[in-house]
C-alpha cells in the first residue's frame, strides 16, 4: 500500500470521535429508556449529512448534495440535479469503503475498486474537516483551535 493512502487511512480513523453510529451507542449504553431510535438515527444522519454537503464548496443551483459517514468504515456522497438539456432528474451515489489496506469505492452501485492516493487524501481530509464540524455543531463539542488542519468556513446555502 502507498504511504500517502496509508497515512490517510490514519487520518480518517482518527477523526470518529462522532457521528451517528457513535452517538446511537452512546445513548443507548447511557440508559434503556434513552435508546435512539431508527428515526433518530436517521435524524442525525440527516442533521450530519448537511454539514457534510457545505464542505466542498457552494452547491449549484438545482443541485442537492449529501455527503455523511454511515459507520465506522463507510462514507457516502450522494448528488442529485436536473439535466439542463432534458430535464431528467440526475443522480450520483459514491459509496466509500475504509479497509486496513485501503480504500474501496462504488459509483452508483457498481463493482468496488481502490480509490488513489489524491483521492484517498481528499477523503480523509474531507472525513476529519467532517468530524470537526459535526462535532462542534451537532454534538456540541468545540472545534479544537490547535487542529493541524485548517478550518474551513462552511458555505452558506
Amino acid at each position: 500500500m502507498q504511504p500517502t493512502i496509508q497515512q490517510a487511512l490514519k487520518k480518517i480513523i482518527r477523526s470518529q470521535p462522532q457521528s451517528a453510529s457513535w452517538a446511537a451507542k452512546v445513548f443507548q449504553s447511557a440508559s434503556k429508556k434513552n435508546k435512539l431510535t431508527e428515526a433518530k438515527k436517521k435524524e442525525l444522519i440527516r442533521l450530519e449529512s448537511e454539514i457534510g454537503s457545505k464542505l466542498f464548496g457552494e452547491i449549484p443551483a438545482g443541485h442537492r448534495r449529501e455527503f455523511f459517514c454511515l459507520d465506522a468504515r463507510t462514507w457516502v456522497w450522494h448528488e442529485e440535479w436536473s439535466d439542463s438539456l432534458d430535464g431528467n432528474l440526475k443522480s450520483q451515489t459514491v459509496r466509500y469503503e475504509v479497509r486496513d489496506n485501503g480504500i474501496l469505492k462504488s459509483v452508483n452501485g457498481q463493482d468496488y475498486a481502490w480509490v488513489p492516493a489524491d483521492e484517498a487524501e481528499n477523503l480523509a481530509h474531507a472525513a476529519v474537516l467532517y468530524h470537526q464540524y459535526v462535532s462542534a455543531q451537532i454534538y456540541g463539542k468545540p472545534v479544537d483551535p490547535a487542529s493541524p488542519l485548517p478550518h474551513m468556513k462552511l458555505t452558506q446555502e
